[in-house]
């Protein structure tokens, strides 16, 4: 079992990083948020005056002010309104699965990984480990294969959690430089991430609670099927299968949902394992197709070799044959 080694590795980043990057964060940019505000003012007053316009003058403070009070209430309530988006997301994921919250963490994730691996092997040595050593190496590479099916699903998760606490507690060293107009944007692009990193995480939730189910499903039909796996693999290349399906979905559905609300993932560690483990395999694949197309052609062109080479032997002995 994992014994909660994803889960405290989680906890020790998120805890850094909140005690680390939050309050000693905040009290520098503190500091550069106030010298903006009043460079704001000053370009406002500059901006109307070098324009002998009035009546701009009063708009243009006005949404300097909005703008100002809007960052300025979110850069004091960070932490509290930033983690309540991110917990927002997680509750809907956790209320659409109706699992445990025990259950839906990263280490819980990949326990699943590795009770469906145990369960694998005990089905095999139920159905007999003396029917072959090819046989016992199929059940293994399926059991690491669902594995690390699960494996991947964890890890991805563990990115979406740890992507979240950076974007919340590391969020005052940008949010500092958005008050004035041309900079305001900033803020948005945070904003629009931070709700991005909220529906990445529901979409996750209720994504893996898709595969626990399944999981449950499996074990179960295992148990049941154990003893004719020697003579019937549908149950087992029916796992395979639905593993892989349940993988690439936690793998693309999150960030297909993300891209609807815009903003870039800050961790994609997740995804870039499975991107080059789907690379690997394509490059294998690919490289098995060219062996056997090398080989054939090999082959053809040494069959091309032979017939010519007999067809100018059966020329010589006509021509021997005429001449005589």
């Amino acid at each position: 079992m994992d014994n909660g080694f994803l889960d405290t590795v989680l906890a020790d980043f998120t805890n850094a990083i909140s005690g680390n990057w939050g309050p000693l964060l905040q009290v520098i940019m503190a500091k550069v948020l106030l010298a903006v505000i009043v460079l704001q003012f000053g370009l406002i007053a500059v901006d109307c005056i070098a324009n002998h316009d009035i009546a701009r003058l009063l708009m243009d403070l006005v949404l300097g002010i909005i703008r100002i009070g809007v960052v300025y209430a979110v850069f004091v309530n960070l932490f509290d309104w930033g983690n309540d988006v991110v917990q927002t997301g997680v509750q809907i994921g956790q209320d659409i699965s109706t699992l445990s919250p025990l259950s839906l963490t990263p280490s819980g994730v990949f326990n699943t990984g590795l009770i469906l691996f145990k369960t694998i092997l005990q089905a095999k040595a139920s159905a007999g480990w003396l029917t072959g050593l090819i046989q016992w190496i199929e059940f293994f590479v399926v059991a690491v294969a669902v594995m690390l099916c699960w494996l991947g699903a964890a890890i991805m998760y563990f990115g979406a959690l740890l992507e979240a606490a950076a974007l919340v507690y590391g969020g005052s060293l940008v949010i500092a430089f958005s008050p004035l107009g041309w900079t305001f944007e900033i803020f948005m692009r945070w904003a629009v991430s931070l709700l991005g990193i909220a529906v990445k995480l529901a979409i996750l939730l209720m994504t893996l609670a898709i595969g626990m189910v399944l999981a449950n499903h499996w074990t179960i039909d295992i148990a049941a099927t154990s003893t004719t796996f020697s003579t019937n693999l549908w149950n087992l290349l029916l796992i395979v299968v639905e593993s892989l399906v349940f993988v690439y979905l936690v793998w693309k559905l999150p960030l297909r949902f993300t891209s609807l609300v815009g903003g870039s993932p800050l961790f994609i560690f997740g995804e870039a394992v499975l991107a080059m483990a789907a690379g690997s395999v394509g490059s294998r694949a690919a490289s098995a197709a060219g062996n056997v197309a090398s080989a054939g052609a090999g082959a053809a062109k040494a069959l091309a070799s032979e017939g010519a080479e007999a067809a100018r032997s059966l020329a010589a002995k006509v021509q021997s044959m005429l001449v005589k």
